[in-house]
């Protein structure tokens, strides 16, 4: 039996209610001789996501508000063509690998479903996907996302 959880309440995003900075992801697909990008556009599709034609194969943009069927459908459509060679994945203009992307979409489903917000926790520093994340609250955990490389680290 399914419960019912803040997964079937999606109405309000959760990034955009607590004023979190939500994230865009940009998905370049590639043409590919398999056929796995035009499966990866037909799982976007189904997920009400539009993927946009161009010379280059397809590009798909995600503002990822932290709803739960969003965060279901990045991970589905990077379940088909992040191994494909002409996937670039970019979250707010950075280059990022796709199956990290893809990890963080994964967890943050998790938790929305289970708790409505992120419940992770953390034996350190966070975890390299959490800096993706719609849900990710710096302040909860008092880490600091530097907007530059500090010197030394080089």
């Amino acid at each position: 039996m399914r419960q019912s959880g803040p997964e079937e309440t999606d109405e309000a995003p959760l990034a955009r209610r607590r004023g979190l900075h939500v994230p865009v992801v940009v998905i370049r697909i590639g043409p590919s001789r398999s056929g796995r990008d035009a499966e990866g556009v037909k799982v976007a599709r189904r997920h009400g996501l539009v993927p946009v034609r161009t010379a280059e194969g397809h590009v798909l943009t995600v503002d990822l508000d932290g709803t739960a069927g969003q965060l279901a459908a990045l991970w589905a459509v990077l379940d088909r063509v992040r191994v494909l060679r002409g996937t670039v994945v970019e979250v707010d203009g950075e280059p990022e690998p796709a199956w990290l992307t893809q990890a963080m979409a994964y967890c943050a489903r998790q938790w929305v479903r289970v708790l409505g917000a992120c419940g992770e926790r953390f034996p350190g520093r966070p975890w390299d996907r959490c800096f993706l994340c719609p849900l990710f609250d710096p302040e909860r955990v008092g880490a600091t996302v530097p907007d530059f490389v500090p010197e030394g680290w080089g």
